[in-house]
């Protein structure tokens, strides 16, 4: 059986290091303290606003009556747009339509009849949406981030030092290394420290 093996440079033929890379380290140990002091929080945040969408989602449920309009805005806003259908789709080599008729008329013959849901008022409803716009907005991703509902100019900045878990940082970290401390002592480093904000945002705007 042949060996697997996972191939991680650490440097390059070229890599010349002709003095301590400042700008290089100091970028790498930010990264690490941002991953430091936000990465718990975010867990904390997302599990808090998992649970306030899902509830306003149960509220909306099988309710004709209420306005949900801010809802539909939130799950658009965090790339859900589809969050409030909640039929059950077959495609239609499958059947489609015909099969959820046929699963209906079971139902009703076996006796089993979907209850209609309580009314909501639209108070309650109104408050569990306002309580999930308050989780999202929560979230450090969010504030410090470039997220799909807002634009911040610091975003630009901050989310640049941001990490979705340790291997992305650790990936991350590794090709900065690679890239940034062979070249610091060639360039400014007061140029490198510009070379990468204005890179970062270049990228965030794009």
């Amino acid at each position: 059986m042949p060996l697997m093996f996972v191939l991680i440079p650490y440097f390059t033929d070229r890599q010349r290091v002709m003095r301590l890379p400042v700008v290089t380290i100091g970028t790498m140990l930010l990264c690490l303290v941002g991953l430091l002091l936000t990465w718990g929080a975010q867990l904390r945040a997302e599990e808090r606003f998992d649970s306030a969408l899902y509830e306003a989602l149960d509220l909306a449920y099988g309710q004709q009556a209420l306005n949900t309009d801010q809802l539909v805005a939130l799950c658009a806003g965090v790339g859900e747009p589809d969050c409030l259908d909640q039929t059950l789709e077959i495609p239609e080599w499958a059947g489609g339509g015909e099969v959820i008729e046929l699963f209906d008329e079971l139902l009703s013959g076996l006796g089993f009849e979907e209850a209609a849901p309580e009314p909501v008022a639209q108070e309650r409803f109104d408050a569990a949406v306002a309580e999930a716009w308050d989780a999202y907005h929560a979230q450090p991703f969010v504030k410090l981030g470039l997220s799909r509902d807002g634009f911040t100019a610091y975003g630009l900045v901050t989310y640049a030092f941001l990490h979705g878990g340790w291997m992305h940082l650790l990936g991350n970290l590794l090709f900065l290394w690679l890239t940034v401390s062979s070249i610091e002592h060639v360039w400014n480093r007061g140029f490198v420290v510009g070379f990468y904000l204005a890179g970062g945002a270049a990228a965030g705007l794009f």
